[in-house]
């Protein structure tokens, strides 16, 4: 179940991400304090490497999300299985 979860949350950065390099990210969590590479960031999203919840909060400023919650919902590029279209009238 974990490795599977490193996935999802993996995926979700890099959807999250966007245009800014790994290289970028890594340079942000670095001036935040972690021993971050692009290296991690590339473990990270591949799923090899989990997510530790003290580095998600530092993480979300940096790719500008509301919290570290952000990456353990659905990816943003997958449709949500919450979401239910209401019959219309």
């Amino acid at each position: 179940m974990a490795a599977e979860q490193d996935k999802r949350i993996g995926q979700t950065v890099l959807t999250l991400r966007g245009d800014m390099t790994q290289q970028a990210v890594a340079l942000a969590m670095r001036e935040r304090g972690w021993k971050w590479s692009q290296a991690t960031m590339w473990s990270i999203e591949k799923g090899d490497r989990p997510l530790r919840l003290a580095e998600a909060d530092d993480l979300a400023g940096v790719l500008g999300v509301g919290s570290a919650s952000d990456f353990t919902s659905a990816p943003m590029s997958a449709p949500s299985s919450r979401t239910r279209k209401l019959p219309s009238s």
